[in-house]
């Protein structure tokens, strides 16, 4: 399969083919490194790329990718070291690395706790939103297959429970919220009367 990333630049008919250096235009930003560099890890992207027949008389070679993580992959070719730029999310550092065939327990340790960590977070987040898309699915499954009977028992506890389930059930929490509110106001004002009408007889008698 064609990989449309990356493009061939011939070179111009008087420059010299046995050419020491390679330049690497991503996507618009050029790279300059020896060959002998890449060429020190078989098996990853950079090194098929430069080892295609295209490359053997091309003066520069396109790739469309981001530039931000290429820098930091040269330098790995160069020292085995893999740092990572701060200005990168987790996500696209992954994808970056998984493009030019390395992988990310070659980060080292200074660089691996933050990308650990956010894609740790970001596997939580995606299980959660996982489970949550699956409860709404059972919830909808449930309900076709529901009985009136069971369709009406879950209207009434949705009436009863979430006020936001529909206008009527605001409407029935305000009057339970009046309700607990003045009956208790209204004992207690009862109660006073009857109590200061009492001390009134009370005191009549004596």
């Amino acid at each position: 399969m064609a990989d449309h990333s990356v493009v061939y630049f011939q070179k111009n008919a008087n420059l010299v083919d046995e050419v020491e250096t390679v330049s690497f235009n991503v996507s618009g930003v050029i790279f300059q490194t020896l060959r002998s560099t890449i060429l020190r890890m078989p098996g990853t992207k950079l090194y098929h790329i430069i080892e295609h027949p295209k490359a053997k008389n091309c003066r520069e070679i396109f790739i469309d990718r981001h530039p931000g993580l290429f820098d930091a992959i040269l330098n790995y070719y160069r020292t085995k070291e893999l740092h990572l730029p701060k200005d990168l999310c987790g996500s696209s550092l992954k994808h970056e690395l998984e493009y030019y065939g390395i992988p990310d327990q070659a980060i080292e340790p200074c660089c691996w706790v933050g990308y650990s960590a956010e894609m740790d977070t970001q596997g939580i987040v995606a299980k959660f939103d996982e489970s949550s898309a699956a409860d709404r699915d059972a919830l909808i499954l449930a309900d076709t297959y529901a009985t009136t009977t069971q369709r009406n028992f879950r209207k009434i506890w949705n009436f009863m429970e979430d006020p936001n389930s529909s206008g009527t059930a605001k409407v029935y929490k305000c009057v339970n919220i009046m309700h607990v509110y003045f009956i208790p106001k209204s004992t207690i004002s009862t109660f006073l009367n009857a109590s200061t009408s009492s001390h009134g007889r009370y005191t009549e008698i004596t």
